[in-house]
């Protein structure tokens, strides 16, 4: 939780510059919130209801399916800001950003449209799905590539899409900025497992999706992790003129 929070004195002239900020690391590639073993990604797991039987049969796994690792961020903005002669480097914690690696690049895909599932309870009592959808290579792929939140109970609204997606290698990256959210993620929430994170095939062709194919891989449920816990705490630059912010 980010313990320092200051507002600007009334009367007092404040100048501001803001540059981009980077996500913290309370999750990290290195320590997810969830895990999973190699070469799993064969149909063979519970399938959200069932025991968690995954098992290993590489090289009878699809790589860019198999899921290996989920962490979660803070995205912040970082401001340096006068008030009279103080200087302040503040942190605003903007959105909660969701990171899925794979063994190996998950696109192109591996002929049709896919989607990754990290179901989620946030704030202890709206259940939803974080969803990536990825379009497929093959022709006439369901046509279908974003990010979504998938409300499912105990929060208003429905789906929710055109979140930020990037992929770079085997690490898909999902940003959801509180503002785009509604009010279904915000600062300070604690983000919890509430099934097990899966990835599936999209079946259908072109603009028409009819389902989706029993889960090709799944995870372990993981650990809770609360928004804006990894953002830096704001800099009195007067008292900490050393602070490598500072500088």
């Amino acid at each position: 939780m980010k313990t320092i929070r200051l507002a600007v004195v009334l009367g007092l002239t404040a100048l501001a510059a803001t540059v981009p900020g980077t996500p913290g690391l309370a999750g990290t590639e290195a320590l997810p919130e969830v895990t999973d073993i190699a070469g799993d990604a064969n149909l063979v797991n519970g399938n959200g209801v069932g025991p968690d039987v995954n098992q290993g049969t590489a090289p009878a796994s699809i790589d860019s399916l198999d899921l290996r690792a989920i962490w979660l961020e803070t995205a912040y903005t970082k401001t340096i800001e006068t008030v009279g002669e103080v200087r302040w480097v503040r942190y605003e914690p903007t959105g909660l950003v969701v990171k899925i690696k794979t063994t190996a690049p998950p696109k192109p895909t591996v002929g049709p449209s896919v989607i990754y599932r990290f179901p989620a309870l946030l704030g202890g009592s709206c259940s939803v799905y974080f969803e990536v959808w990825l379009r497929g290579s093959a022709p006439g792929a369901v046509d279908r590539e974003y990010v979504a939140i998938n409300r499912l109970s105990g929060c208003s609204g429905a789906v929710t899409t055109g979140f930020p997606l990037s992929v770079s290698g085997s690490v898909i990256t999902a940003t959801f900025p509180f503002a785009q959210t509604a009010g279904t993620v915000t600062d300070e929430m604690t983000v919890g497992p509430s099934s097990r994170a899966h990835v599936r095939a999209v079946l259908g062709s072109g603009a028409t999706y009819c389902c989706t194919v029993p889960a090709i891989d799944e995870m372990p449920l993981g650990s809770e992790f609360e928004i804006g816990s990894d953002v830096p705490a704001d800099v009195n630059c007067s008292e900490e003129p050393a602070h490598p912010d500072c500088a």
